[in-house]
């Protein structure tokens, strides 16, 4: 409704710092949803620091101008010398087990932070402003501002508190502004279903275990994962040993075929000798062939487990 500003004035001023107020209280989905992260990385930090030495170095964000996105964008055309310090960063950046279990971790987390909150004080408040008729024919005014808060007790109690304030006037009658405040506190305690520590507090208690015994499987499952990624980076180095390996064979093999070639056409070696040094050859060639391709295979089974594009040329650091 409509009215004098005039005759309103001291009502809005009296009102303008608890509305301030209740306004500095209301805060975007984005800021809640930044303290609820927060929350959540504290409690991980405080679990895991017995567990793990980066333990403040947990984040579930995607990191920012990793191996893969320059690979897929072009901006890198191969993944070539790659050490082993490479090759677990990688798998800590792109492995889908790992972000999974690192997802989880997280959401047990925010279970515990949301728990904490509800046994926590939680805060409540309105402003309402309320005028009675239109113009100057305005009758009354009325202001009013509510403040409160409640907490649950570990017996299952809860307690409430409120503060109120009002301001009203009568303006048909010119009346001065008029200020009541009330002051009030409850305390609910249920006798039967929900009494006791025991049963209030369960959720709380049930939700700190949840995500210790989350830390431990993802710590466990950070050793499991380094060791996988060590195992099959070594198994690639000694692929590679045996390639150059077969490849000098190889190479030495071609050698003495060509030896015995020009001694058979001197006269001093038998075709038959020629011909036993060209299958060597032939079975030395054969075998760095499949040598090449079991170090293909390994590099391939590597990139998909580490979570990098197949068709990507990758080399690792002897």
């Amino acid at each position: 409704m409509t009215s004098n500003p005039a005759r309103l004035r001291p009502l809005a001023c009296a009102l303008a710092p608890f509305l301030g107020l209740a306004l500095a209280g209301c805060q975007s989905t984005a800021t809640h949803l930044a303290k609820a992260d927060d929350a959540a990385y504290s409690i991980l930090v405080s679990k895991r620091a017995e567990l793990a030495r980066d333990a403040d170095r947990f984040s579930i964000e995607p990191a920012a101008d990793s191996l893969r996105e320059r690979l897929e964008s072009g901006e890198l055309a191969a993944a070539e010398q790659l050490s082993l310090l490479d090759c677990l960063r990688i798998a800590d950046e792109t492995n889908r087990q790992w972000q999974d279990r690192r997802e989880s971790l997280f959401l047990d987390a925010l279970d515990l932070a949301l728990e904490r909150w509800r046994f926590g004080w939680i805060p409540d408040g309105s402003v309402a402003a309320e005028v009675d008729g239109s113009g100057h024919e305005a009758q009354s005014a009325l202001g009013s501002l509510g403040l409160g808060f409640s907490k649950i007790l570990g017996s299952g109690a809860t307690l409430l508190g409120n503060l109120g304030f009002t301001l009203t006037r009568n303006l048909a009658s010119g009346d001065v502004w008029h200020a009541t405040s009330e002051l009030g506190f409850q305390l609910t305690q249920p006798l039967l279903r929900g009494f006791g520590s025991q049963v209030t507090l369960e959720p709380l208690t049930q939700a700190e275990r949840d995500v210790v015994y989350s830390a431990r499987s993802y710590e466990r499952f950070r050793r499991t994962l380094a060791v996988q990624v060590a195992e099959r980076y070594y198994r690639i180095l000694q692929q590679v040993d045996e390639l150059d390996n077969e490849r000098t064979n190889y190479e030495n093999l071609m050698r003495l075929r060509e030896r015995n070639e020009g001694l058979a056409s001197a006269g001093r070696l038998s075709d038959i000798q020629v011909n036993q040094a060209l299958q060597d050859e032939l079975r030395a060639e054969s075998r760095v062939i499949q040598a090449a391709q079991r170090l293909e295979g390994l590099l391939d089974d590597f990139k998909l487990f580490l979570g990098l594009p197949i068709h990507c040329e990758m080399t690792v650091d002897r």
